[in-house]
């Protein structure tokens, strides 16, 4: 079975591709601004397997941001768009790695305890790459630490989770009667709220 090997350079520079923004937080155009491109083939003319994989650096025509891309395909992967008409399945690994339609708290991650945005920060790069089982665990790593944080009390994460409830509930209210009731107690009074 003779094979094949074909690289080349720059060949996809300039095209205009759909991904997950890191900043955007959805779909936006990127263009490759390098890349490198393998071409692979397998077996003779009658019974061929062949491959691509193209690496990039793209960049958001959006917010300008620079990620890399690496998308493959090979002849087995296609499916059908028409009675008669193929397109074949792309895969791509992006990095940094992201989750698409989720930002995340971005640049206000800062407003968090030191702790807090630790545990926040690798809980989302857990999701990020596929992980759920060390997703899991940082999520409930997150829920143990905003419980210390709040000194919420209770033997077990279900009855600090109700304390912590408790807590913020009252601060909320005590929050809510100073403001609100306080400016315009002639409205509250007037729907017998009290």
């Amino acid at each position: 079975m003779p094979s094949s090997v074909k690289y080349s350079v720059n060949k996809t520079q300039g095209n205009e591709v759909e991904l997950p923004c890191l900043k955007c937080s959805g779909r936006t155009v990127h263009k490759a601004l390098v890349s490198a491109e393998i071409r692979g083939s397998d077996g003779d003319r009658h019974h061929s397997f062949d491959w691509s994989v193209d690496h990039q650096i793209v960049q958001c025509l959006g917010c300008k941001t620079h990620s890399y891309r690496v998308a493959s395909t090979n002849s087995e992967d296609y499916y059908p768009v028409s009675d008669d008409e193929y397109e074949y399945e792309v895969t791509e690994k992006l990095y940094p790695p992201r989750l698409e339609g989720i930002k995340g708290l971005g640049d206000d991650t800062h407003y968090l305890p030191a702790k807090v945005r630790q545990i926040y920060d690798e809980t989302l790069q857990a999701l990020a790459v596929q992980s759920p089982v060390l997703a899991g665990i940082g999520l409930r790593a997150l829920l143990e630490t905003v419980c210390k944080e709040r000194a919420a009390v209770g033997s077990d994460l279900f009855k600090k989770l109700d304390s912590l409830v408790e807590h913020l509930a009252t601060q909320q209210h005590t929050r809510l009667s100073r403001t609100v009731i306080g400016s315009w107690p002639w409205r509250w009074t007037s729907l017998n709220i009290y």
